[in-house]
């Protein structure tokens, strides 16, 4: 339980950017489908979930780096002392990242 709570904290930084950018990008998925097939008629969604999806997975690794390995390297030393090193923080972001893209996917 205690390592659930410390995933939480962790991701907790990592989890309100990758949203807002992963909506963006949905959203600019949309708006660009649209002026590339204006002409045609064709019925184009203005959000795509497929583009937030695959942007939520890479944007959560990304700010995860730019968070942790640059701006915060001490923090590493907080998770270490809970029991949790660098790996095995990065490897839950990649794992909740793919169950967040597969719910956004679902739905």
């Amino acid at each position: 339980m205690k390592i659930i709570i410390v995933l939480l904290i962790f991701y907790k930084k990592l989890i309100i950017p990758a949203s807002i950018i992963a909506v963006l990008s949905g959203y600019s998925y949309g708006y660009i489908a649209i002026l590339m097939r204006a002409d045609k008629g064709e019925s184009i969604p203005l959000f795509s979930t497929g583009s937030a999806a695959v942007s939520y997975l890479i944007f959560s690794l990304v700010f995860q780096y730019f968070v942790y390995e640059r701006k915060n390297v001490n923090e590493y030393y907080f998770y270490y002392n809970l029991g949790l090193n660098k790996y095995s923080l990065w490897i839950s972001n990649l794992i909740i990242s793919i169950i967040i893209v597969v719910l956004i996917l679902i739905i």
